[in-house]
């Protein structure tokens, strides 16, 4: 994928040299182009579709199924598929958020939308997706070790 995405890329004549972003993207450096992006764009599309659809429609479905397992359960049951999936569905949600507004960002004319937001939707997906993610779990796994230790005095005594 990386050498077609390059390949389409190389052949392209460029009219400028300045990137609006913060990082290069392949679909900034497209928008320089003064030739035919025609391919670049199915391509990006198809891209998008293979890397970010595909698996997210297996991922949804699976956690849809287990919802609904564990909904039929008891309430205690309920309760501990609830404090387990969480932190996942909101990393889930959270690296969602930040795919659509990278490819928004980058697919569509976002002249309007002041500099200093359009720079913190580009850091988004870089920054803020993998800095919640050991927090989520980080607090979920507080909860297990102090669990663990009230069941480890209440077996000694």
């Amino acid at each position: 994928m990386i050498v077609i995405t390059l390949s389409l890329s190389i052949r392209l004549t460029l009219c400028g040299n300045v990137l609006n972003g913060v990082w290069c993207r392949n679909y900034l450096v497209v928008k320089l182009a003064c030739s035919d992006t025609t391919v670049n764009y199915i391509y990006g599309l198809f891209g998008i579709m293979l890397s970010v659809g595909v698996p997210l429609l297996p991922i949804i479905f699976s956690y849809m199924k287990m919802i609904k397992i564990c909904f039929s359960g008891s309430k205690p049951t309920r309760q501990k598929a609830v404090s387990t999936c969480t932190p996942q569905l909101v990393s889930l949600i959270n690296f969602s958020f930040g795919c659509f507004f990278e490819v928004i960002q980058s697919r569509f004319d976002m002249s309007s939308l002041p500099s200093v937001l359009s720079m913190i939707l580009s850091v988004y997906f870089v920054i803020l997706q993998p800095l919640l993610n050991p927090i989520m779990f980080g607090l979920q796994m507080s909860k297990i070790r102090k669990t663990y230790t009230h069941i480890q005095i209440k077996g000694v005594n």
